[in-house]
């Protein structure tokens, strides 16, 4: 499988400046930020100094280049600056002498493509005589043949912790010197990470870089990207220009596999252009090969053996996984497994997500990397020989493409399939539509894993939807079987809702009201918050005072999703207010159903305080629900 020619995977200095520029979308604010801060800076004044962090494949290198080019495009900062590259990772650099060699080889290497080859070839000879042995003439030296050139230089830095880590101490505060001299040279850092020195007092780069932290792209970057790499697709982009403009809700499917990563949102890219079913299992082993290299190096950026047990305990889960559990799987006190997951999530590589309990739950953030995780490292005793390839198909396609999907395995022509592929599309097609194919026991995709694919989509769509959330989908959508994120499903409950408006028969008011809460829970699944709480208000507003179970319990349902939808809004003291009130409503209820509407706003409750750092008022509550429930009988 290959990728678009103007889709640069790793190495974005490869494409040319036009193509280049026409696939940069997400950073673009950053990027005129970042060049405003040269036009601001008065010629003598000593510079201040950028750091871009971010995790790999966030677009730290696609940054810098980016800003060599808006350098260079620009004729004031042409006339004022001279844009300096290195190449990724320069292991060269042991002392700051030969830092200051690499930067007049890149000032010699902008004079040639300037055409200045004379200057070019005079600073080749110059770069070998003594004084550029020594870090302090060096450095001095470089910036006189930089003001000989008539510009300020920039230096574009990938890895910058790694060139000051291999620099002795003592050569940092040189370094800082020549940083903060009057007309020195402007430097653009990337890191995958905070540099050490940053938080040291003693340190000669303490909080000395300003910091730039490239945060996982938004669901509209995401947007925005994917029309773009479709426009310059042409025809061939249609696909996916459809997708985007009929299928909203599958954004937030490809932001949770992606977790915004730019780079595995350009790979993914190429599978949803492509049409031809049979295909899709060669390609996606082949995009997920094409990526190992990038996911080893993710692992192994992390040296100590507990990271990388928890990193592999929580992979093969794919599930989220309580802390209580990691340590079961790994062997690691409860306490060190705590330490390290904070550290780990701080680090962007792992997330805690509500649960159907009081605890969190821990997953890989990026759903496709733990795809890749499965893939490589799953055997047949944990049952996940073929489970990645199922939850890739399930998280990825959306139910009606399956459908056309599995009609194409029943065709007799398609028995080419490749039979892994053909076992997980079936597991997959019936894990979505929810229909059990009886024959599946005897497959090596088994009803268990199906069940796990099942539990698992609460995670995968919702980004910390909890399970109650999707128990409410199931049993609120009986107009249609299914609960689908999609306009036409909204049509559907509108059609309901306006059928049955004036109605006044009990049965029929259930079913208004149980369409009205569905419609709340698809609008709240497609991100919109707001009118989905409007929703829920109608919804009580109009069945407040009903004392019909059905109706008490839509009412419940209601108040209970319109907090949990507050809460993703940020608005958690409203939250808290709402699971109040549906506690004050019901409490006293002997109905099953509303008996477990009050554990679930009492359990979110608990989990809004903590996360409002109220951890004694959480245990509280939690206390509550076990003083309540301890002796029930019911499931919920």
């Amino acid at each position: 499988m290959s990728t678009r020619p103007g889709i640069a995977i790793y190495d974005p200095w490869r494409l040319r400046e036009d193509d280049f520029l026409a696939g940069f979308v997400a950073r673009e604010d950053l990027a005129t930020f970042l060049l405003g801060t040269l036009r601001k800076l008065p010629a003598d004044a000593p510079a201040e100094h950028h750091l871009i962090v971010g995790q790999r494949g966030m677009g730290k290198t696609t940054l810098l280049r980016r800003i060599a080019i808006g350098i260079a495009k620009d004729a004031e900062l042409t006339e004022r600056y001279i844009p300096l590259t290195f190449r990724e990772e320069q292991y060269n650099v042991r002392s700051l002498d030969r830092f200051w060699r690499n930067c007049a080889e890149s000032l010699a290497e902008w004079c040639d493509l300037r055409g200045k080859n004379k200057a070019a070839a005079a600073l080749d000879r110059k770069i070998a005589e003594p004084r550029w042995q020594d870090a302090k003439s060096a450095g001095a030296a470089f910036l006189a043949e930089a003001q000989t050139l008539g510009g300020r230089p920039v230096l574009l830095v990938d890895n910058l912790d790694i060139v000051l880590n291999a620099l002795p101490t003592s050569e940092h505060w040189v370094l800082r010197r020549s940083l903060q001299a009057p007309g020195g040279p402007v430097v653009f850092g990337a890191a995958t990470r905070y540099l050490r020195q940053s938080g040291d007092r003693e340190a000669a780069f303490y909080e000395f870089f300003h910091p730039h932290v490239l945060d996982p792209l938004s669901e509209e970057e995401l947007r925005k990207c994917l029309y773009r790499l479709a426009d310059a697709s042409g025809d061939a982009g249609q696909p996916v220009r459809s997708i985007l403009a009929h299928e909203p809700q599958r954004l937030r499917t490809l932001h949770n596999l992606s977790g915004g990563n730019p780079r595995v949102l350009a790979l993914l890219y190429s599978l949803l252009e492509r049409g031809e079913s049979d295909t899709v299992f060669t390609d996606l082993e082949a995009l997920l090969d094409q990526l190992t290299p990038f996911y080893k190096a993710k692992v192994e950026e992390y040296q100590s053996d507990q990271q990388r047990a928890i990193i592999d305990a929580v992979a093969l889960h794919w599930n989220p996984i309580t802390a209580h559990d990691l340590s079961k799987a790994t062997a690691i006190e409860v306490t060190t497994i705590s330490s390290q997951l904070s550290r780990l999530s701080n680090d962007g590589i792992i997330e805690g997500v509500s649960t159907s309990g009081a605890r969190l739950g821990y997953q890989l953030v990026e759903r496709f990397f733990n795809i890749w995780y499965l893939m490589r490292h799953g055997t047949r005793r944990t049952r996940q020989k073929l489970y990645w390839l199922t939850a890739f198909l399930q998280s990825f396609y959306a139910p009606d493409e399956l459908d056309i999907m599995k009609r194409e395995l029943e065709d007799s022509r398609q028995y080419s399939w490749h039979p892994h592929y053909r076992e997980a599309l079936l597991a997959a097609y019936e894990a979505r539509t929810g229909t059990v194919d009886s024959n599946l026991a005897g497959r090596t995709v088994t009803a268990a894993s199906i069940d796990r694919v099942k539990v698992s989509s609460a995670a995968e769509f919702g980004r910390g939807v909890r399970a109650d959330s999707v128990r409410q989908v199931v049993h609120g959508t009986a107009t249609s079987g299914q609960a689908q994120d999609t306009d036409a499903s909204i049509k559907d409950y509108d059609e309901v809702i306006g059928k049955l408006a004036n109605t006044s028969e009990p049965t029929q008011l259930g079913q208004l009201a149980m369409a009205l809460v569905s419609k709340g829970i698809t609008l709240g699944q497609l991100g919109r918050h707001d009118d989905a709480i409007a929703v829920y208000d109608d919804v009580v507003g109009r069945f407040a005072t009903a004392s019909e179970p059905a109706l008490c319990e839509a009412v419940a349902r209601a108040l209970v999703n319109k907090g949990f939808r507050l809460g993703q809004l940020g608005r958690h003291d409203d939250a808290i207010a709402v699971y109040d009130d549906v506690v004050g409503r019901f409490a006293t209820a002997s109905e099953p159903a509303l008996r477990a509407q009050v554990a679930w706003a009492l359990v979110n409750k608990g989990i809004t305080l903590g996360q409002l750092g109220r951890h004694d008022d959480a245990i509280a509550v939690y206390d509550d629900v076990v003083g309540r429930f301890a002796t029930a009988s019911e499931p919920a």
